[in-house]
């Protein structure tokens, strides 16, 4: 989430906890639409992820269980930004718009592989800590590079390590899918392709070993590596 966005939804939270707080104080907690609204979006941003804090819950590949929140996220972003609003309108506004301009800035430079955008906050050599193209979504792009540096009229062929990357090469359009080929067996192929699925194959990049020593195609969208296809080296 863009670091000007969470600037907003943590005002909406404040503004949002402090008027729960009041409201039970003076024990008028149900007496506004707004009040009920406020607290219910917050109850649905805030508890779920505290219950997964508190027990320890297990959220198999990230966080998507929850995203369910986002919503109530978003709710309490447009809330700081409307009190910031009518308190200094032109920061306000200002500061808004220049979050919505970085962003579409850095939409544009990663295209088309904008889903997998971090923000600053998520610090550096992600490849390790996250699972960036979970889904693959990047593989088109990797696999149209790679048919992009093979002579016209030959093939190669390219074992994949998962079924979005299947998925892609099958997918391809019809110049590029005469260029390659799949196969099965990773030693009988010219390449290999993954998206790093596999904490293994995390740090066998990191540490330039097994297949990942003789790149041929790597994405690094923001500088971020989120797919690879690899020379298969006898």
């Amino acid at each position: 989430t863009p670091p000007v966005y969470l600037l907003f939804i943590l005002g909406g939270i404040i503004l949002a906890g402090f008027g729960a707080v009041r409201a039970l104080i003076r024990s008028a907690f149900w007496n506004s639409l707004e009040q009920k609204t406020d607290a219910l979006l917050l109850g649905l941003a805030l508890l779920p992820v505290l219950t997964v804090i508190v027990l320890h819950a297990t959220l198999y590949n990230g966080w998507r269980h929850l995203h369910f929140i986002y919503p109530a996220l978003v709710y309490l972003a447009v809330l700081g930004f409307d009190r910031a609003y009518r308190c200094y309108p032109r920061i306000a506004a200002g500061t808004l718009a220049a979050g919505l301009v970085v962003t579409a800035v850095t939409m544009v430079r990663m295209h088309p592989l904008q889903q997998v955008y971090f923000n600053e906050l998520a610090g550096d050599d992600l490849l390790q800590r996250y699972d960036m193209d979970y889904w693959g979504a990047g593989y088109r792009e990797a696999f149209l590079q790679l048919a992009a540096m093979i002579p016209e009229g030959e093939k190669r062929s390219v074992h994949c390590l998962n079924w979005p990357c299947e998925d892609n090469l099958y997918a391809l359009p019809p110049e590029a899918k005469r260029k390659l080929v799949l196969q099965d067996a990773w030693h009988l192929s010219d390449y290999i392709a993954t998206n790093y699925a596999f904490p293994t194959e995390k740090v066998a990049v990191a540490e330039g070993t097994e297949y990942f020593t003789d790149p041929v195609v790597e994405l690094r969208p923001e500088g971020q590596l989120v797919i690879g296809i690899y020379k298969v080296v006898q």
